[in-house]
């Protein structure tokens, strides 16, 4: 670990720069480049839609935030890491983007985000080095995902 965050200090690094364009997508600076992607977005969720629609299947898009949404204690390390500055964090706005594309194009979605939020303890919903859910952050994320196909509408899981 300790080497792979020394690699992600190298301002050179490869690596770094692959980082740095992801989770730009996170920050004010992202904005253009979020909006740029919309069209790919678009296309690719058309095609999705299409092929469920024409299998006779209901497609429902879940939107799961990285670790650094849900935890606050995560944001400035990780976007620090790649040289992005934290105050410029606009953590919401990929999954913002994502569910406004998803409505207009009248897919289903489930956003992850308030039931992980609401849960408290964001540390013990990820792992903390890779920032996968834990095995209590799993039964929160099933748990909103029945709620959301128990709901069958495009929207929010129910309270």
């Amino acid at each position: 670990m300790k080497q792979r965050v020394a690699a992600l200090a190298r301002p050179d690094s490869p690596e770094r720069g692959r980082w740095r364009s992801e989770l730009e997508l996170f920050t004010r600076e992202g904005e253009r480049r979020r909006n740029g992607v919309r069209g790919e977005t678009e296309r690719a969720l058309e095609e999705l839609k299409r092929a469920t629609t024409q299998r006779g299947q209901r497609l429902l898009v879940a939107v799961a935030p990285p670790a650094f949404v849900i935890d606050p204690a995560r944001v400035a390390p990780t976007l620090s890491l790649v040289g992005l500055d934290p105050a410029s964090a606009e953590l919401d706005a990929p999954a913002a983007l994502l569910l406004d594309i998803l409505r207009r194009m009248d897919i289903a979605a489930c956003d992850l985000s308030p039931a992980l939020r609401a849960a408290g303890d964001p540390a013990s919903l990820y792992f903390t080095w890779d920032g996968h859910w834990t095995p209590r952050g799993h039964a929160v994320v099933a748990d909103a995902l029945a709620a959301c196909l128990d709901a069958g509408d495009a929207g929010q899981a129910k309270d």
